[in-house]
């Protein structure tokens, strides 16, 4: 590699290397250094840290590799260590306030050097695009007492994936909130009985995933009042058996009697409702009490999915624009909505793209819907979070633990 030293760019993918040489850090000039991939490489060779020029390092992959150290980087932007499922340790992190991007950060404890908190994400300010935080260690006191994501306000989306399942679980995600500018976010496997309130505060969000949430019975109640919300998915919230007038956003008392108009979901296009085992009823708006009251103005697909206990679907959702639905292992809703010259039928009869197979049929061959531990989030604009897993209507940003993220 001597040879090379004034080598700007370099790509070993999938090579079949246990580990680099040290004369690597003979490449001062390195910008861009890619080894995804490389599922036996275990370390970095501490010559990495001479390349003080590096911008961009790519670990993609890595499966074996359990530490990094990124002290001497002074001038990384560009961090990928997706899919390394071994790494415990980002070594010195919290020293590269100017990194730009960094798509997954697991906490992990263990190691003689500890693992990774959640602390050391406070500084990085700089960081944009999208983040997967991977929470599966105890957060110390010190990081009970950070706002470690508040000032990241170039993080467009984020992906939280609690591993533990304990009530403290509220705790930690209380010190996760966000920057009001978030347009995506994701939370699968969170134990907590409720989520945190700074939901209500995230105007700017697009796009909503609450999966895989063993403690929550009831939906969040400011959910309809997310101004911006255009897409919503809901998925394995097993303990919740009705979803109220207050997953709208209707407040206790407020009627037909109000003077000012309230919207619901004032933007959303996309509502998907999935494996929730308890779920017997969606209530609806009594007819006296909606004159001054819109629900989704803007609904285009809606997908129930799994829903084996829910009795009907309220009325309102057939006042919506719906282009598209689609009921699939929901044997109750697809009885009664299913039928050809059925009442109820004729309720959803103006919808163009109405979709009711039995079962699974109508899927792909050999695809069937992934373990709901996955989180699910559609694809936005500048938040190149893919990953097209499932067949319907979403993309996965969590599978096997969480996001490819694009670079």
């Amino acid at each position: 590699m001597v040879e090379m030293k004034s080598l700007r760019t370099l790509i070993l993918l999938e090579s079949p290397f246990k580990e680099i040489p040290e004369t690597i850090g003979g490449l001062i000039h390195l910008r861009y250094l890619d080894l995804s991939g490389n599922d036996e490489l275990k370390e970095l060779p501490s010559a990495v840290g001479s390349l003080y020029n590096l911008q961009t390092l790519r670990l993609f992959g890595c499966r074996s590799l359990t530490r990094i150290d990124v002290r001497r980087l002074i001038n990384l932007r560009h961090l990928y260590v997706g899919f390394c499922e071994s790494l415990r340790l980002i070594k010195g992190i919290e020293k590269l306030t100017r990194l730009q991007r960094l798509d997954c950060f697991d906490v992990r404890g263990g190691g003689d050097e500890g693992g990774n908190k959640l602390e050391l994400l406070k500084d990085l300010n700089q960081l944009q695009g999208s983040l997967a935080i991977s929470i599966e260690s105890d957060p110390s006191t010190e990081e009970n007492n950070a706002a470690i994501m508040k000032n990241k306000a170039h993080i467009l989306a984020l992906c939280l994936y609690f591993t533990r399942r304990t009530e403290d679980d509220r705790q930690i995600m209380n010190r996760l909130e966000p920057h009001p500018s978030l347009e995506s976010l994701a939370i699968s496997r969170y134990a907590g009985g409720t989520f945190s309130d700074w939901l209500s505060s995230l105007h700017s969000l697009r796009v909503l995933s609450l999966s895989s949430c063993p403690g929550c019975e009831i939906l969040p109640s400011y959910l309809g009042k997310l101004a911006s919300l255009e897409s919503l998915d809901i998925a394995g919230l097993h303990k919740v058996s009705k979803v109220g007038v207050e997953f709208l956003g209707i407040e206790q008392g407020q009627t037909s009697s109000s003077s000012s108009v309230f919207v619901s979901f004032p933007k959303l296009k996309h509502l998907t409702i999935h494996q929730m085992e308890s779920l017997e009823e969606w209530e609806g708006v009594e007819e006296g009490n909606s004159e001054n009251i819109t629900i989704m103005p803007f609904l285009d697909q809606l997908a129930i999915i799994s829903c084996k206990k829910l009795k009907s679907l309220p009325d309102f959702l057939w006042k919506t624009p719906l282009q598209k639905l689609h009921v699939m292992d929901s044997p109750i809703i697809r009885n009664l909505y299913g039928q050809e010259n059925g009442e109820e039928r004729t309720k959803i009869s103006y919808i163009p793209s109405i979709q009711m197979p039995d079962g699974y049929e109508g899927t792909e061959r050999g695809q069937r819907l992934q373990d709901l531990t996955c989180f699910f989030i559609h694809v936005l604009p500048q938040t190149l979070i893919y990953l097209p897993v499932l067949p319907l209507y979403f993309f996965c940003c969590c599978c096997s633990r969480y996001s490819h993220v694009n670079g």
